[in-house]
């Protein structure tokens, strides 16, 4: 083959990965903007007004749990 058409093709090549690069990155941006989950302002007030049922339900835990977990996790 020719030099030129080799170096001609390999440079298509290389355009053709960094377009493919490209795109990947812009879908990834997409799906991570999409996934970012949105903070709540007031969030210990809108949890105290979870009753117990719903507070196990998001959280796992007991609301007693989670307040002697947070005193243990406080800095002395």
């Amino acid at each position: 083959m020719n030099n030129n058409l080799v170096l001609l093709l390999s440079l298509n090549h290389l355009q053709n990965i960094n377009k493919s690069l490209d795109i990947k990155k812009k879908l990834l941006i997409q799906l991570l903007s999409k996934n970012a989950k949105a903070r709540i302002t007031n969030f210990m007030l809108v949890t105290s007004l979870y009753d117990d049922i719903d507070f196990k339900s998001h959280f796992r835990l007991t609301r007693n749990s989670v307040e002697v977990l947070m005193c243990k996790m406080q800095p002395l």
